[in-house]
């Protein structure tokens, strides 16, 4: 895979995350919500959202976009 040069488009990050059965779902998505409303004032923040699975209960992934440094 091929390094993007700087300045060339934002970045993409994918997280999977696949919460214990005993933790609590809701508490994990509002502690989501509010590290989101941290990062979105970050530089080179461009977007983020959370999806849950629809074969997982428990599983859910974030795709965040950043500008790359320059």
């Amino acid at each position: 895979m091929a390094a993007q040069a700087s300045g060339e488009g934002p970045v993409t990050f994918i997280n999977v995350f696949d919460i214990a059965a005993e933790e609590s779902i809701d508490l994990f998505v509002a502690k989501w919500k509010e590290r989101s409303r941290f990062t979105a004032t970050a530089d080179g923040f461009v977007s983020a959202e959370m999806f849950r699975a629809i074969d997982s209960a428990t599983r859910f992934d974030r795709v965040r976009e950043t500008a790359p440094a320059e």
